[in-house]
């Protein structure tokens, strides 16, 4: 196996670190919407929800900027499945914030 560099290794672990963030951010933003569906009174986790996809939405961008870096850097580049995830994931809360602001 080839030897990464250090700043190859630290962009890396900063690209995953934010493709789990976005997980976690995504999948607590789904539980969120459905818990204000089935509580209608919860007033105060629709603002959690639209802090969660707000903070998705600027991580998703970061992420995005990271995989070009990551591909630049490495001397062998990711998984093609972890990377086609990791831009699902950053693509989720940007798409989402998008259609909510159209409407």
């Amino acid at each position: 196996m080839p030897v990464e560099t250090n700043l190859a290794e630290t962009i890396t672990i900063a690209w995953t670190v934010t493709v789990t963030t976005l997980l976690l951010c995504n999948l607590t933003n789904i539980l969120v919407h459905f818990y204000v569906n089935g509580n209608p009174s919860a007033k105060r986790m629709i603002l959690l929800q639209g802090l969660l996809l707000a903070a998705g939405a600027i991580i998703g961008i970061i992420s995005l900027l990271l995989i070009p870096l990551v591909y630049r850097l490495r001397r062998v580049p990711p998984p093609m499945g972890l990377v086609v995830f990791g831009a699902c994931c950053a693509a989720a809360p940007i798409l989402a914030l998008l259609v909510r602001s159209l409407g």
